[in-house]
């Protein structure tokens, strides 16, 4: 079973789900066939739409049309006509299908739609959704393209060397026109959720708590220091951490880490500052570069920041979503013996 991947400007949006053996041969003619059969044994009450994909289900939303926007909010599954999952946001089934990992993200991700992100496929399963809606769709090999033709018999036709065949269960959760507005939006839905109230902005997209007070003056330029800290999304999930039982806790400890308190070596410049692990140096995130250049001796405090200030359209691995706010709770600590 073969899986292909298109990145989305930073979104990963599955191209093909993969095929039952023997179903898609050097002829879409063929495959059609196929299809057509298929559908009157498992779905007779089908409907084509689109550029050629077959609805399955149907369960209608209740909030905004998706029209166009540009961010779509989404959590999918995707199977082989076999019924072979092969990808799905959910934390659960990935479990089933021996895929779960525990640092990584589940429950939805955000797709970039604009241009020709999406296949063509995937786009025609979104248009025309609700968000709270559930879409299942049979998407045939040759809409599993970003290549737009004139019409739609065009893709049958004229599409060579296509993706597979795949099943897509998608579930609209939100969409939006500013990635940025709405994760700023969640930050805040967090800040009252836990705090009570909105924190304020220390720069745009930025924001600190402080849990502990420095015993001195913010570090020098041209000083180090040295740190414990725990990345965490805003479910709370931990990606990353300094802390062995904190790893333990959270199910990422790594016998190959070393869990101690790391180096930070200071700059004249906040992008210059560096981390320093087992000696070798490496750069930070923005947003976590510009907790480090505001800390004082032995303070402790979280700071929040939004993707743009982290990893952006890109995300890291399944660990970081594209369009991700992160939180980091850092302590500065004594240098370790």
């Amino acid at each position: 079973m073969k899986l292909r991947n298109i990145i989305l400007g930073g979104a990963i949006v599955l191209a093909a789900a993969g095929c039952a053996k023997n179903v898609i041969t050097s002829s879409n003619e063929q495959t059609r066939l196929y299809i057509e059969a298929w559908l009157k044994q498992n779905y007779p009450d089908a409907t084509k739409e689109g550029n050629g994909i077959y609805v399955l289900e149907n369960k209608e939303g209740t909030g905004k049309v998706f029209d166009g926007e540009p961010y779509a909010f989404v959590s999918y599954t995707a199977s082989s006509m076999d019924g072979t999952i092969s990808a799905t946001t959910d934390e659960k089934i990935s479990q089933q299908i021996g895929t779960y990992d525990p640092a990584g993200t589940y429950g939805g991700k955000i797709w970039y739609t604009e241009g020709k992100s999406l296949t063509v496929g995937i786009e025609d399963i979104l248009k025309g959704m609700k968000v709270g809606g559930t879409k299942k769709a049979l998407v045939p090999g040759w809409l599993a393209v970003n290549e737009r033709k004139d019409k739609a018999e065009d893709y049958f036709k004229n599409t060579k060397n296509t993706g597979s065949t795949g099943i897509y269960e998608i579930t609209l959760i939100d969409v939006m026109k500013d990635v940025t507005e709405w994760e700023t939006k969640q930050l805040e839905d967090y800040f009252v959720k836990t705090y009570g109230a909105k924190l304020d902005t220390v720069k745009a997209g930025y924001y600190y708590k402080q849990f502990k007070a420095p015993t001195g003056e913010t570090f020098k330029k041209d000083t180090s220091y040295y740190i414990n800290y725990t990345g965490r999304l805003l479910n709370g999930r931990v990606f990353d951490t300094t802390i062995k039982d904190t790893a333990k806790k959270y199910d990422i400890y790594s016998s190959s880490k070393t869990y101690v308190p790391v180096k930070i070596k200071m700059a004249e410049e906040t992008e210059d500052i560096k981390m320093v692990t087992n000696g070798n140096e490496s750069t930070v995130i923005t947003g976590f570069q510009y907790i480090l250049s505001k800390l004082g001796p032995f303070e402790k405090g979280t700071g929040y920041f939004v993707s743009q200030l982290g990893y952006g359209s890109s995300g890291s691995g399944n660990t970081i979503l594209p369009f991700t706010p992160l939180m980091f709770e850092i302590e500065v600590t004594a240098e370790p013996e």
